[in-house]
């Protein structure tokens, strides 16, 4: 006996955002104590090696559980799921990683920077703190406008990552 086809409906950037904020409410206690653990109690540590952990903390998170799971906690809870665009799988790691590298690389880049024109040892100091915090400020509305403006239209409610990775996120039709 045949299966039925299973109808999807595209997800509006709405969706997506309060899945986003669902995934932040988990993550970011989870982030503080991997800093926590990985820095102890001191009143400040390396700013940009916060930065990095948290970053490779979401981006973890985020490859790990559409790949195999094909949703995070925030999506799980508003019945939304990451399919491969020519099947409605799972979209394995491969394209995971690819889906979030969009918006790691931005990061990297800037903790690069910081890393290679800052030397505390002798008091070189090309990007303050203040410059840093900025610049990855600018990084994070950047990559949220040019999500935006993708998601907003396309037919298929596809940002540049699900674009970039073959992937589209659905909601089962009921």
């Amino acid at each position: 006996m045949p299966t039925p086809e299973i109808e999807f409906q595209y997800r509006t950037l709405a969706d997506r955002v309060g899945a986003y904020i669902l995934d932040g409410l988990f993550l970011i206690p989870l982030m503080f104590g991997i800093n926590y653990l990985l820095m102890g109690n001191a009143e400040s540590g390396p700013q940009f090696v916060v930065d990095v952990l948290a970053t490779l903390t979401w981006g973890l998170y985020m490859i790990i559980a559409q790949a195999w799971f094909g949703t995070t906690l925030g999506k799980k809870i508003l019945n939304l799921k990451v399919i491969k665009l020519e099947k409605p799988e799972a979209i394995g790691f491969k394209k995971a990683v690819t889906r979030e590298l969009i918006w790691i690389v931005p990061y990297f880049i800037v903790f690069l920077v910081y890393v290679l024109f800052n030397d505390p040892m002798k008091n070189i100091d090309f990007m303050d703190s203040l410059d840093y915090n900025l610049y990855l400020m600018i990084v994070s509305v950047l990559g949220m406008i040019v999500k935006f403006i993708t998601v907003s239209r396309d037919p298929m409610r596809r940002g540049i990552h699900d674009k970039w990775s073959g992937s589209v996120v659905v909601r089962k039709a009921l």
